[in-house]
């Protein structure tokens, strides 16, 4: 499976509001009438339409097990991105979270494009969904992009090289919510407290 260069599309001009209400796409389904985004807003070369290549599982299978793995992972490791949020927030966040990796295999016609593509940092995008998002210390961005990229990895069986390109798009995407004042963990449980109350 190779890697495609990652575009420099627009930002999404969708209201929040709008988003607020997000669907689940059904396999091969579109959740709106939205146009998808462009084909090489993906990361993956058009992994979805051709599975094989990867040898993993059926795509939209795929996504909600990446999805759902990393979110598992996110409460675990950094259980204050997503404390405060209801049940309604958190059902809009794993959708945005499944949008977004939806584009991010190269699923772009299976649902709506999320707000910011593949260029924002979906593992803590909450405002993606119209909630604020806690500041992130490096250290932070570092724990909760690493555990999106070993589910993302693991479900597509990336070989150690197309592992490490998305592992670079994901870390530089993270530098735009880095909160530089925060020289410490602020969300993510210390080493050894992971699971914590």
């Amino acid at each position: 499976m190779s890697v495609a260069s990652v575009c420099s599309c627009g930002v999404d001009a969708r209201s929040f509001d709008e988003y607020l209400v997000p669907e689940i796409a059904d396999a091969g389904t579109a959740t709106s009438s939205l146009d998808p985004p462009p084909a090489d807003e993906a990361l993956l070369d058009d992994w979805c339409s051709n599975p094989d290549a990867g040898g993993a599982m059926d795509p939209m299978r795929a996504v909600a097990t990446i999805t759902d793995a990393y979110l598992e992972a996110q409460r675990r490791l950094c259980p204050r991105l997503t404390e405060a949020l209801s049940s309604a927030e958190l059902g809009n966040f794993r959708t945005y979270v499944y949008e977004y990796t939806s584009v991010m295999v190269g699923c772009v016609n299976a649902v709506r494009p999320p707000p910011g593509g593949i260029l924002a940092f979906g593992p803590a995008n909450t405002p993606a969904v119209g909630l604020a998002r806690p500041a992130l210390s490096a250290e932070d961005a570092r724990v909760l992009g690493e555990a999106y990229v070993a589910e993302f990895a693991s479900a597509l069986l990336l070989d150690e090289a197309d592992r490490a390109l998305v592992a670079a798009h994901v870390a530089s995407t993270a530098q735009s919510v880095i909160d530089p004042s925060l020289s410490s963990i602020s969300l993510c449980a210390a080493s050894g407290d992971a699971g914590a109350e």
